[in-house]
């Protein structure tokens, strides 16, 4: 009884503990409900994300097929749901780009992401659209297993036509650069010119291209060399130096030139000096002017009317002098820039009318001053950057200043152009997709782009930089031989060499590349560019094989031809390997191409293959020939030919083999050429069968002798046979001991 309580006691604590159970599983599945719930709101919501988002976002799997699109690629692009989905993505790409795309598709597929990339669409009305591809899809799983690869894109289309009125406006700047109607130069730190204007060169009379690399000094008057140096050295030091005056060119026909000359120091983003931007103005008629002034002030004004810079004297503060440019450009009537109560500072911009007071302050006290930009402003209000060169003169018994403006509002804008164009190209070195890359003698990088860095699989363009180039190379040799070259040449091209990748896997590049010296010769680093072309190596190496197999087969071919032929014809057995033995010396001796050479040589080998045409009993009859009987002889070259002609030989073999009975003057079969009208490759088969005929023995006569042979193709040279072939086939038997090798 204790036993069955017991057991009934057991029944309701396990019983209890049961219920329990249930009510802790009631409560996961609620959970779990509720997480379900929760993770359907949020896909409802992601998915809302994507269809109303203005980029285009692709699912591909891994054949490349779309299997999701979101609504702003179906309504841009006008296509419907069931036009995309289960469609190659190549269907709606260029031509030119499937390539690329397939190859980053894969990559991705494995892990590898790819950067981002430029690819052109095809709407559904026809219209090419240009996407940007951002780099690193997302992949896509579906219960535990990649199904695809999320792809984001943007069109710019609106940016990508923008950059084609960029590079217009570019052009536009060189022209407006090399038209400037101011001469220009660039130089770097030692003096030499890195670039310069057409104006400048022409003014010169040199072509830019006699220029460019050339110390600047090398143009200026020999007298006046020293003091420029000593001043473009100070000036390189940071130091203030004066102007510099009465600076005289030298021409290319030796004509003088005075120069006005306005050098402004250009730094480097740390503030790091790196050159010189230098205007120069022809200031000859100016200083001739000048010198006229002190004879006649008409003839100064006759010249300043002429100048195409604003001229003007001011004196005490008054505008005695203004040029018509003055007028022109100013907007205001010399008589109203000579009244005393014209103010003269309101030419000139607010914050700077401080800098002309000191400037002519200093005149007035006798001191020059350095040219100096400013702005002035128009009666229109218009701001003309200009550079203002004063100078203290004489004039009507007192001291006064004779300023030449310059407008440099074009160099202005071409200057900030210019650093534009420079960040430009900036952008394009490290987005050029070959490698480019610099490095120190001994092995260094200096620089390099992220071509550089991808193709030799560094994540980024640092990690490359620490690294060392001579790392990379399979077989370290290969950077001496690359290195010797540069030093012996100076330049290097197309260098083929081996690379290992970060990865391990082996690369082939092609590397072009030049020592970049200093004036002593001693090489600062070197530069080049880099390209991958493993996949094309692999391919000259499959096809290489593949026509090594051909040319064996050819061989073989030949060779069975030759045999039959012998079978046949047992008489002339191994006559057809000594003529061919023979021909190849002859034309080996003349110098011809390999290539014709070795077609000479097949030629040879298989000259008599039309005689299978021939009955054997003619072949091999001891006596002489009947006419009808030596007229089916004289046609085997033809059948030679009409069998040979469908097989593509290395050079004319067929024809050569047509012609072989053909002779210079003509009496030749079976067509009956002459000289310029029969092939070289006949003329040698022709010589060096006749020989190796005549020194074997035929069923109709014994051999004859070498002599014989010689001495008939001697007598018949110029007649029968090319003197040129002739007089090769005698130097090789007589001078240089050619014989017949016996089989």
């Amino acid at each position: 009884m204790r036993d069955e309580l017991k057991t009934k006691k057991q029944f309701m604590k396990e019983l209890h503990e049961l219920r329990g159970r249930v009510t802790e599983l009631e409560g996961v599945e609620v959970r779990r409900g509720q997480a379900e719930e929760a993770l359907r709101e949020s896909e409802n919501r992601y998915r809302f994300l994507i269809d109303n988002s203005k980029e285009i976002i692709l699912i591909l799997n891994k054949r490349g097929k779309i299997i999701f699109a979101n609504e702003s690629t179906l309504t841009n692009y006008g296509y419907s749901r069931e036009e995309l989905i289960g469609k190659p993505i190549t269907r709606f790409l260029t031509r030119d780009c499937v390539r690329r795309v397939l190859s980053a598709l894969k990559e991705e597929f494995v892990g590898h992401p790819q950067p981002d990339m430029e690819v052109r669409a095809k709407k559904k009305s026809g219209e090419i659209r240009y996407l940007r591809v951002v780099g690193g899809s997302v992949p896509v799983y579906e219960k535990g297993r990649l199904i695809g690869v999320m792809v984001n894109a943007s069109d710019i289309t609106d940016h990508y036509k923008a950059k084609e009125v960029l590079r217009e406006s570019e052009k536009q700047f060189k022209e407006l650069w090399d038209n400037a109607p101011v001469a220009y130069h660039i130089l770097d730190t030692k003096g030499f010119v890195i670039n310069v204007n057409q104006t400048e060169a022409k003014m010169l009379g040199y072509t830019r291209e006699e220029m460019v690399g050339k110390s600047i000094f090398e143009f200026i008057l020999p007298e006046q060399q020293a003091k420029a140096q000593k001043r473009f050295r100070l000036k390189m030091l940071d130091q203030s130096v004066p102007k510099a005056d009465d600076r005289i060119y030298v021409k290319k026909d030796g004509a003088r030139i005075y120069v006005d000359i306005d050098d402004i120091v250009e730094r480097d983003s740390d503030g790091k000096i790196i050159g010189v931007r230098t205007t120069m103005v022809d200031i000859t008629e100016r200083k001739m002017a000048e010198d006229s002034l002190r004879e006649s002030e008409e003839k100064f004004r006759n010249l300043a009317e002429q100048s195409p810079n604003m001229i003007f004297i001011n004196k005490n503060g008054r505008v005695v002098y203004a040029n018509e440019k003055c007028e022109e450009m100013m907007g205001y009537s010399r008589e109203a820039i000579y009244s005393a109560g014209f103010d003269f500072f309101k030419l000139i911009a607010p914050e700077f009318r401080e800098t002309v007071k000191i400037a002519f302050g200093k005149h007035m006290k006798g001191k020059e001053v350095v040219p100096f930009e400013y702005t002035l402003l128009t009666s229109r209000g218009e701001r003309i950057e200009a550079i203002l060169s004063p100078k203290l003169i004489d004039y009507g018994g007192g001291r006064a200043i004779l300023g030449i403006v310059t407008d440099i509002s074009e160099r202005k804008r071409a200057e900030q152009e210019l650093r534009k164009s420079e960040k430009r190209y900036r952008n394009l070195f490290d987005n050029v997709p070959v490698g480019l890359y610099r490095t120190t003698p001994a092995g260094e990088w200096l620089d390099g782009n992220a071509a550089s860095a991808r193709m030799l699989g560094y994540p980024d363009c640092e990690s490359m930089l620490n690294a060392s180039p001579l790392a990379d190379y399979v077989n370290p040799e290969e950077r001496e031989r690359w290195k010797a070259i540069l030093e012996k040449n100076g330049v290097l091209e197309d260098f083929e060499s081996q690379l290992r990748r970060q990865d391990g896997r082996i690369i082939w590049v092609k590397d072009s590349a030049r020592a970049i010296k200093n004036k002593e010769g001693r090489v600062l680093y070197y530069e080049g560019a880099m390209v991958d072309f493993t996949e094309r190596k692999k391919a000259e190496e499959e096809l290489n094989y593949t026509l090594e197999m051909l040319h064996k087969s050819l061989g073989a071919t030949i060779q069975a031809i030759n045999r039959l032929v012998e079978i046949r014809d047992p008489y002339t057995a191994g006559h057809q390997r000594r003529v061919a033995d023979l021909a190849r010396a002859i034309a080996t001796e003349m110098g011809l191409s390999q290539e014709q050479v070795n077609g000479i040589r097949m030629a040879g080998s298989i000259h008599d293959i039309g005689k299978i045409s021939v009955p054997a009993e003619i072949l091999s009859k001891p006596g002489r020939l009947e006419e009808t009987e030596f007229k089916l002889i004289k046609i085997h070259p033809k059948y030679a030919y009409e069998i040979l002609k469908p097989i593509e030989f290395p050079g004319p073999v067929a024809q050569a083999i047509l012609q072989h009975h053909e002779r210079i003057d003509g009496s030749g079969y079976p067509s009956g050429l002459k000289n310029e009208e029969i092939l070289i490759e006949a003329k040698i088969l022709a010589v060096a069968d006749v020989v190796e005929a005549m020194v074997s023995h035929r069923p109709y006569r014994p051999a004859r002798s070498l002599d014989q042979a010689l001495e008939e193709i001697t007598k018949n040279s110029g007649a029968l046979y090319d003197p040129k072939v002739v007089e090769v086939c005698l130097r090789l038997f007589v001078k240089k001991g050619f014989t017949f090798r016996e089989e």
